[in-house]
């Protein structure tokens, strides 16, 4: 084969060989040549200019290649397109058929096409992978036969080098037919600059060096011959063809063939030797050495052709090398099939293939795939000696874009989650764990076919990065030892290239199966066939995305870590924002759209972690103008542009820090998880878990946002330590909320619906569908009101009546939807209540009268009731469907095609049909009746309640101004002349009053307060005790002339006093945190604001009251 950097030394040499050969080979140029017209550029650079010399001859000039295909050959056949059917067409001189090297744009190549086929008889020229079968770039002629064939020179009778019309040539001296197969000589030895190569003799003076690899930096090597048992200074140069110059060598990737021609004077029977060698330092780089072979290698060499060559074209043949032969010489040797580069394939799974070899102290991989620009694929030994896991695991991660350029890197997985600013997660060996590890990846080259990428890259057997914290692991190439693999396709992160969670289960690692490697295994190709094609083979359907209402009128949001879903969630909602595999779940929803107004405020209750140190659950939450998020996934100057509306806290030094941390409570999947079933199935089969306990017992990190005026129309929630976990926030002027605008954010996709199975056509059925019983019952509209209960409504307005049903979503002992007449309150309103009390489900409408269970009675009347039926399923959940008029006569609340306030909640098992026990779950909120296959629905808090206001103001009027005004009278104007009594009957008087209050507010609590809030309960049986300890002191308080009892009374209440004070008021803000209140960050800030000022007037009259003492005296 040529090379092209040689070519450009050898131009006019060339000429002169061309024109001293036209007297024996018939194709020199003539006016004749016909222009093809130019190769297409499809990759590689590909470009050339085709010209037909005669019928067999064709020469492409000004050929470039930039040589990284995986085995690419001149290539033709008949049929429109260049396809697997055509034929390699070998280049002279040479002929062999061995993939091509580079070429730069200078280089003139010659083709001769085989005996029986001509220009006549195909209708293309290609630069062609066999192996992938792809094409690089072409030129098509089929159509222009007709102008073409007629200008055409017919093709001589002989003459040609790589193939004639039959055994011992023509006129004119032609070369013979292919000769016998090449003869290995051996392999090059790797002494310096990492020459590699297998070296083959074609004939007795051509030989063909394959794979060749040399790093170019030696200073001045050629190719070189000689006699002896080592290479010395006595060789000679041997040149290369096509060129033949005498330069020294280009550097070489290890996928070059390089032909070698012998002088006249010499053939591999009368040499010992071939190196790369340094001339200039006398130094061999590496060699191959057969002297002591000439007794077995000399007899299977083809005879020296006695013409046709391209370096020495004028003299004859030289030695003429043993046995075999036959027939009148013939340039180039015979036809082998390509070698096959790495010989060992496993199909990984359908989308992708890993292939490999072992080079030395190396090892070649090559992952052919199907995925497109914006995809990756990793591969790598596992974290674990014995099975697949990704965590720990070293790992290769490469991407090819749109042009073919490939990304290929070493990385290490610390963590399930991006790679953050402490390196920690999927993170290139050089960031990863602040290790500044290396990048093991070498020799990369690669190739993009549509959606089929080839990548090629090498990795040391011994990597760089084995001590702690161990960030690569051994490459086992001992045949029969097993290498545990992780591996994985998915998706690249829009903003970085940096690669995202893998998506299905299918894709990574092997469906959830251990996968092991035998890299030293005897070459064995188990792919057995093609890459999986694009589903369909056509267009693919269009992703829909699952319906989740947005959240409206709600000031709290709730928030934990859930998984994205699958097709139909994050990356189906946020388009063009790839998912890590986890995303935040708000009030219970996958990533729903927050309705915010303008000038109110809003607090945000997170569970979203606190250890930075695992990424993986450590998803602090901020509000921001990026539709990504990953703040300190930023460089400072992105950071600095950023607009950042609340969540972020900046200290005076100008360091930036999460404004709250908090426990993580994390959504887990199932075994019954379907991410092909709409959102309120899916989201029916996870299950909440906070590091092994419960919502309850976990306490959130809460911050405020008050929405500035000048706040854009769209913001984001987002992660600031990972991008793409959040989603979009609508702001709008106050009382202008529009729910057009704000519904048409809920997903960047069409909303999802569920293909009717079987159904007659192919029409789809809504997704608002209920399986109740052995019927299936389809409505208009659907919503998942919490993870417990879902609603289904069908609106008739020619009859004013609605058809409605609910179902719970798990096992319930009885469940309730029904209609508050004072929203939102509970009560009063009217229910509708599924129970399966003494077995048998029924439907009962209910009158809320009261909180208390005897104000919660049957009343079917009110609420007009028709067609109710009750289901229970195998698993334990309740269904109930039932007809209600718009507006029944007992004033029940209407029902509308529009926002409708609804309340719902569910119980344990009632003893009785018409006798319910407390709720264990309530909530409330707006339904928008008008929508269609889910509807929105603005979730809600119900109301803290005058009950809890009216605790909360027993409680904290009392301790925050009554009793420490009772303190500061008694401590700082006890002595004043002018307060006389005054401060006592102030003291005795406030602090009775405060107590009483005290006392009634501490009896609601124990009455109706939740025992979960074990802090603030303990802490209020501590306070009022000491409350009423100290008003009993008071009553029984010593005679002033009871000397050293009455100073000890006086002491101790004094300072049970204070510290009954400081307790309280702690217990002030654990009250405001609780669950009944929640009051927010403001109302925190307000208090804390003001004790902080009680304090410091304390500081100020306690100096004010030393000062005084000391004038006294």
């Amino acid at each position: 084969m040529w090379r092209p950097t040689l070519w450009r030394r050898a131009v006019a040499t060339l000429a002169v060989v061309v024109a001293a050969a036209a007297a024996t080979v018939p194709y020199s140029v003539t006016a004749a040549e016909v222009p093809l017209g130019s190769l297409s550029t499809l990759a590689h650079d590909v470009e050339g200019d085709v010209f037909i010399i005669n019928e067999r001859v064709v020469e492409v000039r000004n050929f470039r290649y930039d040589g990284l295909g995986p085995a690419a050959y001149f290539w033709a056949g008949s049929g429109g397109r260049p396809d697997a059917a055509g034929f390699i067409v070998p280049d002279v001189p040479g002929c062999g058929k061995v993939p091509l090297p580079a070429a730069d744009g200078s280089v003139t190549v010659r083709l001769e096409l085989p005996p029986g086929k001509g220009v006549s008889t195909i209708d293309y020229l290609s630069v062609w992978c066999e192996e992938f079968v792809v094409d690089f770039g072409s030129v098509l002629f089929g159509d222009r036969h007709s102008e073409i064939d007629g200008n055409i020179d017919p093709a001589p009778s002989s003459g040609f080098q790589c193939a004639t019309t039959g055994r011992g040539g023509g006129g004119g001296g032609g070369a013979s037919a292919p000769a016998a197969a090449p003869v290995s000589l051996g392999t090059l030895s790797t002494l310096v600059h990492d020459v590699e190569g297998e070296v083959f003799a074609i004939n007795a003076r051509v030989l063909e060096v394959r794979n060749f690899r040399y790093d170019g930096l030696g200073p001045a090597a050629f190719w070189w011959a000689g006699t002896g048992d080592s290479p010395s200074r006595s060789g000679v140069i041997v040149k290369e063809v096509p060129g033949c110059g005498e330069g020294a060598l280009p550097a070489a990737d290890g996928s070059v063939t390089v032909r070698l021609e012998l002088p006249d004077d010499m053939d591999v029977t009368s040499i010992d030797y071939l190196s790369v060698w340094c001339e200039e330092f006398r130094v061999d780089f590496g060699s191959v050495v057969w002297a002591s072979r000439h007794s077995e290698i000399d007899p299977a060499l083809a005879p020296a052709p006695t013409d046709g060559y391209t370096c020495f074209p004028n003299q004859g043949g030289g030695g003429g090398g043993g046995g075999g032969g036959g027939g009148g010489g013939g340039g180039g040797g015979g036809e082998t099939s390509p070698p096959n580069p790495l010989g060992n394939c496993v199909a990984l799974n359908g989308r992708l293939q890993v292939r490999w070899k072992v080079v030395d102290t190396n090892v070649q991989f090559s992952l052919h795939a199907r995925m497109t620009p914006d995809e990756w694929a990793g591969f790598g030994v596992s974290g674990a000696a014995n099975s697949t896991r990704m965590i720990g695991s070293d790992v290769t991660i490469a991407s090819v874009d749109a042009a073919g350029s490939p990304t290929v890197h070493d990385f290490f997985m610390s963590a399930e989650s991006p790679c953050d600013e402490r390196g920690a997660g999927v993170c290139r060996d050089t960031d990863a764990l602040r290790a500044s590890g290396t990048d093991d990846v070498d020799k990369v080259t690669s190739i993009r076919d549509n959606d089929v990428v080839t990548v090629v890259f090498t990795r040391p057997v011994r990597p760089t990065d084995l001590a702690a914290p161990g960030l690569d692991k051994l490459l086992s190439v001992q045949p029969g030892e097993q290498t545990y693999i992780s591996w994985a396709l998915g998706p690249l992160d829009e903003a970085t290239r940096m690669p995202r969670f893998h998506g299905e289960r299918t894709d990574y690692p092997s469906g959830g199966r251990d996968v092991s490697l035998e890299l030293g295994r005897q070459p064995v190709d188990e792919c057995g066939g093609d890459l999986v094609p694009t589903p369909g083979g056509g267009e693919a359907a269009p992703v829909t995305a699952w319906a989740r209402p947005p959240i409206v009128g709600e000031t709290t949001f709730n928030m934990v870590i859930g998984p994205s879903g699958g097709v139909h969630g994050y990356g189906a909602i946020h388009v063009g924002h790839a998912p890590w595999g986890i995303s935040y779940y708000v009030n219970e929803l996958l990533v729903p759209v927050l309705v915010v107004e303008r000038g109110k405020t809003y607090t945000f209750s997170t569970r979203t972690g606190s250890d930075r140190s695992v990424a993986a659950k450590f998803h602090p939450v901020y509000i921001t103008e990026s539709d990504s998020g990953g703040y300190f996934l930023n460089p400072p100057a992105v950071q600095a542009a950023e607009r950042v509306f609340a969540g972020l806290d900046r200290a005076p030094n100008g360091t930036v820090t999460p404004a709250v941390l908090s426990p993580i409570c994390e959504y887990q999947t199932s075994d019954d998880t379907d991410p092909e079933t709409d959102f309120a199935t899916y989201a029916s089969t996870l299950s909440l878990d906070c590091d092994g306990t419960t919502p309850d017992n976990v306490t959130p990190g809460t911050f405020a946002w008050t929405v500035a005026a000048d706040t854009p129309d769209v913001v984001f929630y987002q992660c600031t330590e990972h991008r793409n976990l959040g989603f979009r926030i609508a702001v709008f002027d106050e009382g202008a909320a529009d729910p057009e605008v704000y519904n048409a954010l809920v997903a960047d996709s069409p909303l999802f619906n569920r293909a009717s199975e079987g159904g007659g056509g192919g029409a789809v059925a809504p997704s608002c569908q209920l399986q109740f019983g052995d019927q299936t019952r389809s409505f208009e509209g659907c919503v998942t009101l919490s993870n417990r209960i879902e609603l289904f409504w069908t609106l008739n307005s020619e009859t004013e009546t609605a058809d409605m049903a609910f179902r719970t979503l798990g096992p319930a002992g009885y469940a309730s939807v029904g209609w508050p007449e004072a929203p939102p309150a509970m009560v009063p309103g009217d229910a509708v209540v599924v129970h399966a009390a003494g077995g048998t489900p029924t439907v009962s409408g209910f009158r809320l009268n009261s909180r208390l269970s005897s104000g919660v009675v049957p009343n079917e009347d009110r609420l007009g009731l028709t067609e109710v039926a009750a289901n229970v399923a195998t698993d334990g959940s309740l269904a109930a469907v039932f007809t209600r008029p718009y507006a029944p006569p007992s004033g029940t609340p209407a029902l509308s095609a529009g926002m409708v306030d609804f309340i719902w909640a569910i119980g344990p098992a009632p003893s009785s049909a018409t006798s319910l026990q407390k709720h264990s779950l309530r909530q409330g909120g707006r339904v928008d009746l008008a929508a269609t296959n889910g509807g929105g629905v603005s979730i809600q808090r119900l109301d803290v309640g005058a009950f809890w206001i009216a605790h909360a103001v027993l409680m904290a009027v009392p301790w925050l101004f009554l009793i420490p005004s009772a303190i500061i009278f008694a401590r700082y104007f006890k002595g004043a002349a002018e307060a006389s009594t005054l401060w006592f009957q102030y003291h005795r008087a406030v602090n009775t009053m405060a107590v009483v209050a005290i006392v009634v507010g501490w009896i609601m609590g124990l009455a109706r307060g939740n025992r979960s809030e074990t802090r603030h309960l303990v802490l209020g049986c501590i306070v009022v005790p000491l409350a009423l300890l100290q008003v009993a002191a008071g009553i029984a308080r010593p005679a002033k002339d009871a000397g050293t009892i009455r100073s000890l009374w006086y002491a101790a209440h004094s300072w049970a006093g204070r510290a009954a004070v400081v307790l309280a008021i702690a217990n002030v803000f654990l009250g405001m945190a609780t669950s009944r209140v929640d009051a927010g960050s403001g109302w925190k800030a307000a208090v804390g604001i003001y004790v902080g000022v009680l304090a410091v007037l304390i500081v100020l009259l306690e100096a004010w009251k030393w000062k005084s003492q000391r004038r006294q005296d």
